[in-house]
């Protein structure tokens, strides 16, 4: 499975906030004991100071930084595959050329779900994840997303998948995130920040 997306611009009104924007094979589900994911992470420090990052994970593995350089504006562009145990995982930066590939034996897969996704990320303590604090931008666009599985190639609303729209509401609580429609063409959408954030 495969998608692009613009890294957007985050305001640093909230220290110790992030924002990540990811593609990833399995974990939809809470029992879900594992995710292939490669994507990117927009960071506020403690002194409000905003910094970009690309990294890899399979899950319950930590992530793997990656040596892209990432800037707010970039077309970064991303795919996971999944053959057996092995995983491969691919991001260009499409604005800079720079780009990263490797493939890596999991221990273990999981392979029911393909996900595109913006999200406040969790710093994990297994079994446990945390959210962090949400960072504050207005919103990201994700376009030619696509996924394989065997002979079945399709975009996000093929009538091969079943679709599910997901918005960020950390326990129950108000929605942070909600993605819009996906386009004619079944390849784009995007996701936005519903109101602001206060720090």
């Amino acid at each position: 499975m495969r998608g692009t997306w613009v890294e957007p611009r985050i305001v640093c009104n909230r220290p110790q906030s992030s924002a990540a924007f990811w593609v990833g094979i399995g974990g939809a589900e809470r029992a879900s004991g594992a995710l292939e994911q490669i994507g990117t992470s927009a960071d506020c420090s403690g002194n409000a100071l905003p910094s970009h990052s690309a990294w890899y994970q399979l899950f319950p593995d930590p992530p793997i930084d990656l040596s892209i350089a990432i800037h707010p504006g970039d077309i970064v562009s991303a795919e996971v595959s999944v053959r057996g145990k092995t995983v491969t995982v691919a991001m260009r930066n499409n604005t800079s050329g720079t780009s990263f590939s490797t493939s890596v034996t999991a221990s273990t897969i999981e392979t029911a779900s393909a996900e595109w996704i913006a999200e406040a990320p969790a710093a994990c303590l297994m079994p446990d994840c945390v959210p962090l604090a949400l960072a504050d931008f207005e919103s990201v666009v994700f376009s030619h997303a696509s996924a394989t599985a065997g002979l079945l190639h399709g975009s996000i609303v093929d009538s091969a998948w079943t679709t599910q729209p997901v918005e960020m509401a950390p326990h129950g609580l108000k929605v942070l995130m909600a993605p819009s429609r996906v386009s004619r063409n079944g390849s784009t959408f995007s996701v936005r920040t519903l109101g602001k954030r206060s720090g």
